[in-house]
């Protein structure tokens, strides 16, 4: 990034007090790092990045494009950054001290800190950073921080610290007079055997719990979906402006009881945990996971519940960004990291919104629902059924009366109280909104019975005033198919989109030529407007989170925030 586009973010910075003392690292910083690397490591183990206190995530990008990884991640408060940050880069935490650090497993961990706090900052990193290797940039003064001798002496898998080089920032984008070092600590995680794990030895420090007397455990923990589906059922009561606080608060009860529970494992007899053949090493697998888990469900709550993310990706595309940012980046859920989460998703959305579109109209596509291009004639059954994949590249559309077979539930009147576990409505809503056709609320409510038939109805705004029209009707039968007689407009604005996406229709004259009784409102949905997210819908998504992002200087810090002095 150039001189200029520094001074731009620094004056916004400034001018949204954000100024957290960013000193953005130069090019020239980084090589002696690359050439160690480009040296020693040439087996290319460095596959994940973590930036703390990330800045613009330049740095981050440089870092990865250099050491080959594809996952990278940063640590980053200032929200003119955040935003400036590429869409390769999940920003997982906001505050760094309000961010755990232990079970975020990295390759590679790099940070340049605001100097007035480095030596807080990489005596904590130090002691809980989860990492092969750990890069800082900090002043020279570091060698004589008693602090970091003492995170350093208690870090039992230290491999080996070099101090790479010494420069100071007179040439750098934002000039200083700081004297500093570019220091790289390894540990043994690339090793087959190591004398004691990070995560263990944190448990152990934290809760003074020592593992080394358990033995195998035979079952592991089994995961908890009537938790998952209760959240979820909870979550639909809850209304749209307390969903946030809702799911903070109920996290961060169970994290305190999951906390507590963690810290009561030192009051159990050895000879109780030997009786129950636990073993040590799954015993701290399994915390680690529940603690990534519990994150997890979370995420994938409020990804499925939030209406900025909700309305605009069907379903499975929504839990692939939650999985991303739980499983993968294992945020901490926080009300900021919400608010920096969604400017991520913002930022990665369109390709998510497309596949939505051309998901929802494969499900579909079968071949008594589709019919050729300009022939207009409906496939071969016995071909489509063994080339479906092949007719994907076919140029092809949907009728308005669509056969459904097992993608909803169709209950018979012996079972009246089920509900409909089918993800189908959930991504008929998405697609209808996103294309123009407003869905009543009652959409998802919908419960097939066979033998039965019913609507479903839309909001129309005609001359101001707001009425509701059918969308489609449907039929259930036993034999579990539903048909469906779609909009003829939804329908065939729906075909214009697929079609453009793919590369089918490659112009509106073309487009006429082959929709000719399609009208003009499908054309403006379907094929006219962007398919994708416009300036004017982010700020629309942001409002969703910016209102509940409160200071939380007051708020205690967690168990796993901060580790206990040990002389």
């Amino acid at each position: 990034m150039s001189k200029a586009t520094t001074n731009a973010l620094l004056k916004e910075l400034k001018e949204n007090n954000q100024d957290f003392e960013w000193y953005p690292t130069s090019k020239e910083m980084l090589e002696p790092l690359f050439k160690y690397f480009e040296k020693e490591d040439r087996e290319r183990r460095i596959k994940s990045i973590l930036d703390i206190g990330a800045g613009d995530g330049r740095t981050l990008l440089a870092l990865s494009s250099e050491l080959g990884a594809n996952r990278i991640y940063a640590i980053e408060k200032a929200t003119s950054l955040i935003q400036a940050m590429s869409r390769e880069i999940l920003n997982v935490g906001v505050d760094f001290w309000q961010t755990s650090l232990i079970e975020k497993e990295q390759d590679f961990i790099f940070c340049n800190p605001p100097y007035s706090e480095f030596e807080a900052w990489i005596e904590r990193i130090i002691k809980e950073g989860n990492f092969g290797y750990f890069a800082f940039i900090v002043p020279h003064r570091w060698r004589k921080s008693l602090a970091i001798k003492r995170a350093l002496r208690q870090r039992v898998d230290l491999k080996s610290l070099k101090i790479l080089a010494s420069f100071d920032f007179l040439a750098a984008d934002r000039m200083a007079r700081a004297k500093v070092d570019l220091v790289l600590l390894q540990t043994t995680k690339y090793e087959r055997k190591q004398e004691k794990d990070i995560f263990s030895d944190f448990l152990e420090k934290q809760f003074g719990f020592n593992f080394e007397h358990i033995k195998e455990e035979k079952n592991a923990y089994a995961k908890e979906r009537e938790r998952i589906e209760e959240l979820e059922d909870q979550t639909r009561e809850i209304a749209k402006a307390d969903l946030i606080d809702f799911l903070v608060s109920k996290y961060e009860k169970e994290l305190r009881e999951f906390q507590q529970a963690v810290a009561s494992l030192k009051n159990i007899h050895p000879q109780i945990l030997n009786s129950l053949n636990i073993d040590k090493e799954k015993l701290i697998n399994s915390i680690k996971e529940q603690l990534i888990q519990l994150k997890a469900v979370y995420w994938n709550a409020l990804f499925n519940e939030l209406e900025s993310i909700k309305r605009r990706m069907i379903k499975k595309y929504r839990n692939v960004l939650s999985s991303r940012v739980a499983s993968g980046a294992n945020i901490d859920f926080t009300k900021e990291n919400i608010h920096s989460v969604v400017i991520w998703v913002i930022k990665n959305a369109d390709k998510y919104i497309e596949q939505s579109y051309l998901d929802f109209f494969d499900r579909m596509a079968r071949e008594d629902n589709a019919k050729h291009y300009k022939s207009n004639e409906r496939f071969e059954t016995d071909k489509w059924r063994y080339n479906r994949e092949d007719y994907k590249h076919i140029p092809h559309k949907l009728d308005y009366r669509i056969v459904l077979q097992d993608e909803v539930q169709i209950d018979t009147l012996y079972r009246l109280h089920q509900t409909n576990k089918s993800d189908f409505l959930d991504d008929m809503c998405v697609i209808a909104h996103n294309l123009g056709f407003t869905p009543h609320s009652t959409w998802e409510k919908v419960v097939f019975l066979a033998g039965t038939q019913g609507e479903f109805e839309r909001f129309v705004n005609e001359n101001g005033t707001i009425c509701k029209k059918v969308f489609a009707e449907y039929k259930a039968y036993k034999n579990h198919n539903l048909h469906i007689k779609f909009d003829k407009d939804f329908m065939a604005a729906l075909n214009l989109a697929v079609g453009r996406l793919r590369g089918w229709l490659r112009n509106e004259a073309q487009a006429r030529e082959e929709f000719k009784e399609a009208s003009n409102l499908a054309f403006d949905s379907g094929f006219k407007k962007s398919l994708t997210l416009c300036k004017k819908d982010m700020p629309l998504m942001l409002a969703n989170t910016q209102d509940y992002i409160q200071t939380e200087q007051n708020k205690e810090p967690s168990l796993f925030d901060n580790l206990d002095e040990v002389s």
